[in-house]
């Protein structure tokens, strides 16, 4: 690990975040202060793990070896920057720019704002009574609103409002209808698969390391963790849900708990053995949308699961390896990260 990049990393870390974690290590070991920002420390320089890191995936509580088994922030970091050129990152980056290239993978239609005239908005709203507007960039889920026809008094009013320049909307989509097994974990939100692929250097097989499926808690319209969902891995083999469900604490150092559910609370659905519906048909949707930019190697697709089968509703060039890696999921299972998998594709990593 660079000494350069070590120390950018310290120069910008939070002293009251890091000694809130040090603090909660300190509760649940019973080890000494100055012991835990050793080893943080060491941590930190062996594995490029920050104090996120150590906290999450409980390193404080593994062995030289497991640790080593951890995808941590700056292992991503190096893993990203081998697979995915920079270049062409902004497909993914921007909505317009991800509709556009992968259409046929998205089950709806779209609409393009960047480009689209007033006539091109009322055309697309016409026969819709509700469309999902997108800002063109951002993350999490944050800015798209589910806009209805009927809380607009015309047309005009309509356009109006998505061309508001501080709302930063870039496209328009049609509203995914999710399949009533995807509903049922939760009405309120779409549900989405995600769903990492890994493709070759010579661009012709796709690996699949892991899925995860995010799901809505409460009233938010999205999945996703950063906006209060949770999340819960899948079996590749079996198609169903391995639980329990694990919703996002880590802003929250000094009350990090592991916040996880058998079922869900507002449903009541048990996480553990729930079938995905069309979840082989979503691997195979997955395969073939890697190979659309074969720049860009490392991809999370976000999946819905429609009636009829999958859509993809976006791809990320950080795939988010944290569920995955968490303490909850290897109970009575040998602690074996994401780095076995990603040192086949990163040569030195």
């Amino acid at each position: 690990m660079k000494i350069s990049y070590l120390y950018r990393v310290a120069k910008n870390a939070s002293t009251h975040k890091l000694n809130a974690v040090i603090e909660k290590v300190q509760q649940i070991t019973g080890r000494d202060r100055g012991a835990i920002l050793l080893d943080m420390i060491h941590c930190t320089v062996r594995y490029g793990a920050g104090y996120h890191d150590y906290l999450a995936y409980a390193l404080y509580d593994m062995t030289e070896k497991e640790r080593d088994s951890i995808v941590t922030r700056l292992r991503s970091k190096k893993i990203n920057a081998y697979l995915n050129d920079p270049d062409f990152e902004y497909i993914f980056d921007r909505k317009n720019e991800l509709d556009r290239h992968f259409r046929d993978f998205l089950h709806r239609d779209f609409l393009d704002l960047k480009t689209a005239s007033k006539d091109d908005v009322f055309r697309f709203i016409e026969d819709k009574e509700t469309v999902v507007a997108k800002p063109n960039e951002g993350f999490g889920g944050h800015g798209i609103e589910f806009l209805h026809k009927k809380d607009f008094p015309d047309m005009e009013s309509f356009y109006d409002y998505v061309r508001e320049p501080d709302r930063e909307f870039g496209v328009l989509e049609g509203v995914l209808i999710q399949h009533e097994d995807m509903k049922a974990l939760n009405p309120n939100s779409v549900n989405c698969l995600r769903i990492v692929t890994v493709l070759d250097e010579d661009g012709e097989q796709v690996h699949i390391p892991f899925a995860v499926c995010k799901i809505g808690n409460g009233d938010s319209k999205v999945d996703n963790l950063g906006s209060g969902g949770m999340s819960c891995p899948v079996d590749l083999e079996t198609h169903s849900l391995i639980g329990p469900a694990h919703v996002d604490c880590s802003l929250d150092y000094q009350a990090h708990e592991a916040i996880n559910y058998d079922r869900h609370p507002i449903t009541g659905i048990v996480f553990e053995g729930y079938k995905i519906p069309y979840f082989q048909e979503a691997l195979e949707l997955c395969k073939k949308a890697a190979h659309v930019v074969p720049q860009i190697r490392y991809v999370g697709w976000d999946i819905a699961i429609c009636p009829d089968g999958p859509a993809i509703v976006e791809g990320n060039t950080y795939s988010g390896h944290d569920i995955y890696q968490l303490p909850e999921y290897w109970k009575g299972k040998p602690k074996v990260g994401l780095m076995p998998f990603f040192r086949q594709f990163v040569p030195g990593i």
